[in-house]
């Protein structure tokens, strides 16, 4: 063989054994970015199963540990729910990764840390975004209904797990009160602990009932010498009534109705404390009431609407 096709052999040869390491590195990256992509798509899909209001979807993907039960989907769907889901980030050791996911959650971003690895060739993430929250037993409540989110009573202590939404509890409203309609937010992480609770208004019948009650109360103390608010004085008893409790088993309702005296009318910031009496059915048959400041029940009128059935 001439010397000059050996020469030129000798170069294929060289250049060839240089190219395969290239190759061999651009096939391995080709694969590392697929791998990385398949768990992103695993990740981005656990994402949207949370935002489109499919909790038993991503409870299939990412199990409860055990700390309690996921919540169905009708409460993630009553939900204000996330937006903006992304992967930002996901780093891969051998068949163990961690992925950094990001959502909106009303005005702000949230971004969580997520385990996963790879069972039988899949990824699978490890860490749940459905969090713990804790729902303190129901106070208030006339008819025992619990605190409910999306028509479904929550568990008391700290057996419910939501996944990340803005939720608001269920208002539950009779003629006398209004209980829930409390907003709350859940984020995901078990370091921002939840605490929700169904709190207990008077209805606007109610309010304007005790209203009415309390200025004629006032008038009869003012009548007395021992009375602490001056007789020229005028209550205007607030707007902003109190349910102090709720007694389902004595059927009454205890009301603290501010009387707004104001300052320079011979008192300030006092408050009458009302009872209504509650019959069989759960409507008002009466009143009990305390002198402005102190004293014990005693009854007192007059009679209003509310003194009648529905």
């Amino acid at each position: 063989m001439p010397w000059r096709h050996i020469a030129v052999a000798g170069l294929i040869g060289v250049l060839v054994g240089a190219a395969l390491p290239v190759g061999v590195r651009a096939a391995e990256q080709a694969a590392a970015d697929a791998d990385a992509d398949r768990l992103r798509s695993t990740a981005m899909m656990y994402l949207t199963a949370i935002a489109e209001g499919h909790a038993a979807l991503a409870t299939s993907m990412v199990p409860s540990p055990g700390a309690g039960d996921i919540a169905p989907d009708a409460v993630l769907q009553s939900a204000a729910p996330i937006a903006a889901p992304e992967v930002r980030l996901v780093a891969i050791d051998g068949d163990a990764a961690v992925v950094e996911v990001a959502f909106e959650l009303g005005a702000r971003r949230v971004s969580r840390t997520l385990d996963a690895a790879r069972i039988d060739g899949r990824w699978q993430l490890g860490t749940t975004l459905a969090e713990p929250v804790a729902v303190p037993p129901p106070y208030g409540q006339t008819g025992g209904d619990g605190v409910r989110v999306g028509g479904v009573t929550l568990e008391t202590g700290g057996g419910a797990l939501l996944y990340p939404g803005r939720y608001e509890v269920d208002l539950q409203q009779t003629r006398l009160l209004r209980v829930g309609g409390d907003p709350f937010e859940v984020d995901g992480d078990p370091a921002t602990p939840v605490v929700i609770g169904a709190s207990t208004t008077a209805s606007d019948e109610l309010a304007a009932a005790a209203a009415t009650v309390a200025r004629d109360r006032v008038g009869v103390c003012q009548l007395l010498a021992e009375c602490p608010i001056d007789v020229q004085t005028v209550a205007r008893p607030s707007d902003a009534i109190a349910v102090a409790r709720v007694d389902p088993a004595g059927r009454s309702i205890d009301l603290a109705v501010p009387l707004g005296l104001g300052s320079g009318y011979g008192g300030t910031g006092e408050t009458l404390q009302l009872r209504a009496l509650l019959g069989e059915a759960g409507w008002l048959v009466g009143w009990e009431c305390s002198d402005p400041g102190a004293g014990a029940f005693e009854p007192c009128g007059p009679e209003s609407p509310l003194s009648t059935a529905p």
